[in-house]
């Protein structure tokens, strides 16, 4: 059906009421007003509807089907076909209702959802659906500070040990021989580099003193992961309150074996040089090379002050006497903190089975057979520690006391 009806229908609503969306009483019988506009003493007036009143064509006119809009919102903005016209025979006349803007509403609902998700801008994009995707950004976050720093502290002292191990067989090879051919004094000097001994052992007591092995009481409270294993924290921060943890770092059995290399090539070359220094002062002649060359030491300066020979040598020695004492003093504590973590560093667990630790059984080659045992296999690095750092203690005092039995001291 299309045209106008015959008769246009009054509107139930005045237009008051109408206007301002308010539901209209209606007029009473026999009265021109309702009774909203009778109260408000405004002028009453119904007005006649217009619904229906439209060709079928205009008022079909934008409508779109359910499946018009998936296709739009499936297919996208881009993808959008054209619409046929209907005309009025392949359509059903369409219901009375006010004209309401459907195609408006459905573009402005998807250019809204839409909009900014365009791949121009570099942070969203759409699928072959439509959909849009979100670009995934991994959130980096920054490595645990406790962690890096003994990470940094372990590589650090790895670094300084293995540098201190070539260094110290470099110097070993520049001692002078206990017996050798008479020094030819026609010859030039060859100086030892008797400072270059103190600044490595000064560097490898500073080594020493930032190893700590954890005790088994501490182990016991911890986790299973405290195994045979050294933990290295930062030395300053023991000067810290004792409510500031400090951080440590897992140690391999590796990092343990290079400790004992370089105590073993400075206690090595600690022997030479008491060796020397008894018979410097028992011949009161500095030795002589493999090639005869007279050993000179370096020039000793206190400010302005610059000693004589005899004196110079004598500051040298005493200072050899300082170093190695205080080298014997630290490796007598790491001989104690090894003892104190007998139970960590001689056997660990795996799997509920108990196997020998490679630091206990490798230590079992560094004393004779006759004094290790298995029951004390764990112990055996400990103690041939302890053993030659009591024995530096010794020779220690013995060419002290030889140098004040010679007037020297």
């Amino acid at each position: 059906m299309s045209g106008k009806p015959s008769s246009p229908i009054a509107r139930i609503a005045c237009a008051r009421c109408h206007a301002q969306k308010l539901r209209c009483p209606g007029r009473p019988d026999g009265q021109h007003s309702c009774l909203r506009c009778v109260k408000a003493g405004a002028a009453c007036v119904f007005g006649r509807s217009v619904r229906g009143m439209r060709p079928a064509t205009v008022a079909a006119r934008g409508l779109r089907t359910a499946s018009d809009m998936d296709n739009d919102f499936t297919g996208g903005s881009s993808k959008r076909t054209a619409r046929t016209s209907n005309s009025p025979a392949a359509r059903p006349p369409s219901p009375p209702s006010q004209p309401s803007p459907i195609v408006d509403w459905s573009e402005s609902l998807e250019d809204g959802m839409f909009e900014g998700f365009s791949t121009g801008t570099g942070q969203t994009s759409t699928d072959e659906f439509g959909t849009p995707q979100w670009a995934s950004t991994s959130n980096s976050y920054p490595p645990d500070s406790d962690d890096t720093r003994r990470t940094d502290t372990h590589i650090q002292v790895v670094e300084t040990l293995s540098k201190l191990s070539l260094d110290l067989l470099r110097h070993a090879t520049t001692i002078p021989p206990h017996a050798g051919p008479p020094p030819d004094i026609s010859q030039e000097d060859e100086q030892f580099n008797l400072d270059e001994t103190l600044q490595l052992t000064a560097t490898f007591v500073g080594a020493v003193k930032t190893l700590h092995f954890p005790s088994p009481i501490s182990s016991s409270s911890s986790s299973s992961s405290s195994s045979s294993s050294l933990h290295i924290h930062h030395h300053h921060q023991h000067e810290e309150e004792a409510t500031v943890v400090a951080p440590t770092v897992a140690v391999d059995t590796a990092t343990v074996f290079l400790v004992l290399s370089c105590w073993h090539r400075l206690a090595d070359i600690y022997d030479e040089l008491f060796v020397l220094m008894r018979g410097c002062a028992q011949q009161t002649l500095l030795p002589a090379t493999r090639a005869g060359r007279l050993v000179s030491l370096p020039a000793v300066r206190i400010g302005a002050y610059v000693p004589d020979a005899a004196t110079s040598i004598l500051l040298q020695m005493v200072a050899v006497l300082q170093h190695a004492t205080q080298l014997a003093n630290a490796m007598a504590a790491v001989a104690a903190k090894m003892d104190a973590s007998t139970s960590l560093l001689s056997t660990h667990t795996v799997d509920g089975s108990t196997t020998a630790d490679p630091i206990g059984t490798a230590a079992a080659a560094l004393v004779p057979p006759a004094s290790a045992s298995a029951a004390d296999e764990g112990n055996s690095n400990s103690r041939d520690v302890r053993h030659r750092a009591h024995y530096m203690h010794q020779q220690v005092g013995s060419t002290r006391g030889m140098l004040i039995q010679f007037g020297l001291l």
